[in-house]
């Protein structure tokens, strides 16, 4: 069953996912930053990681 996730969550998520892969992408460049170095960091799956990322990249 997939987790669901509140508000805060959601927002605490969001901004860990975008410190993280500003900082990966500053450190390695945008092209040799794979996606699960990206997900690693904010403890999600591949499938609720690029959820989120669609999300969240509107």
């Amino acid at each position: 069953m997939p987790q669901i996730f509140d508000d805060v969550t959601r927002k605490q998520i969001r901004i860990n996912m975008l410190d993280n892969g500003y900082e990966l992408i500053k450190k390695n460049g945008y092209k040799k930053t794979p996606l699960k170095k990206l997900q690693n960091p904010v403890l999600l799956p591949k499938a609720p990681f690029t959820i989120f990322y669609r999300i969240f990249s509107k």
